[in-house]
């Protein structure tokens, strides 16, 4: 299999406006790189908003959808965090592709298992 694999982590929460840079700045690797792994730590993130979830699924969706994206593993312990993106996730499904998988995971491990099983 060929792409690369993008990892990213948030290492404090952020303000707001650092959040949706965050997804413009994801968008635009996804657009100008071949990224088939995405492996997203959102560990130190804290809560977000449903508002901004919904924004983040908007902005990188469509992108994501004609990118050579295959697999998204997101980390998370926050189950309030986990059960919002499920819901939005599962509700955008309809638009993704079904080439793209996301799974969610406790750990970075696990995360890793699971994409090592598409290499």
């Amino acid at each position: 299999m060929s792409g690369q694999l993008l990892y990213s982590e948030w290492v404090r929460k952020p303000a707001r406006a650092e959040y949706r840079e965050a997804a413009t700045i994801v968008a635009e690797l996804l657009r100008g790189k071949d990224i088939a792994f995405w492996i997203q730590d959102t560990g130190k993130l804290g809560r977000v908003s449903e508002e901004e979830l919904e924004f983040v699924i908007a902005e990188l969706l469509p992108v994501a959808a004609a990118s050579s994206l295959t697999r998204l593993a997101r980390i998370s312990t926050d189950e309030t965090n986990m059960e919002k993106f499920r819901r939005l996730a599962g509700e955008a499904k309809a638009e993704l592709n079904d080439s793209i998988q996301v799974r969610q995971f406790r750990t970075y491990r696990e995360a890793v298992e699971w994409i090592e099983q598409r290499l």
